[in-house]
């Protein structure tokens, strides 16, 4: 299997051609382009590894609302379960089955809180 140190790995070899390609090739720019384009080829690849390996730590969540009115489609939102008393810190960590599930059960809920805030957004 495919882990995070894999795409770590394969973004920093991408990095290093990149920037080395910019002190190398100071004269050819078309070189030079491409040269930047493995390095924002490096900076993608890791947003993309660390965004699907990404678990979310409700310990440290503060329940501001902040990310709720930041997401622009809302694809975040605060459920009714505000309460998360459990016997262990690891059933705290939520990767993305645990808020799927989260998420239907909690669905009609959800939806309905929402279109009574919608007049108001």
């Amino acid at each position: 299997m495919i882990g995070l140190g894999h795409y770590l790995a394969v973004a920093a070899v991408l990095f290093v051609l990149g920037v080395l390609g910019i002190f190398i090739n100071r004269r050819n720019v078309i070189l030079m382009l491409m040269a930047i384009e493995l390095i924002l080829l490096a900076v993608n690849i890791n947003l993309v590894a660390f965004s699907a390996y990404h678990d979310i730590d409700m310990v440290k969540c503060i329940y501001c609302g902040l990310c709720e009115e930041a997401c622009p489609v809302d694809a975040i939102v605060e459920g009714p379960n505000l309460e998360f008393a459990t016997e262990t810190r690891e059933e705290l960590l939520y990767d993305k089955t645990k808020l799927l599930a989260n998420g239907d059960r909690w669905e009609q809920a959800i939806a309905a809180n929402l279109a009574a805030d919608a007049p108001y957004r």
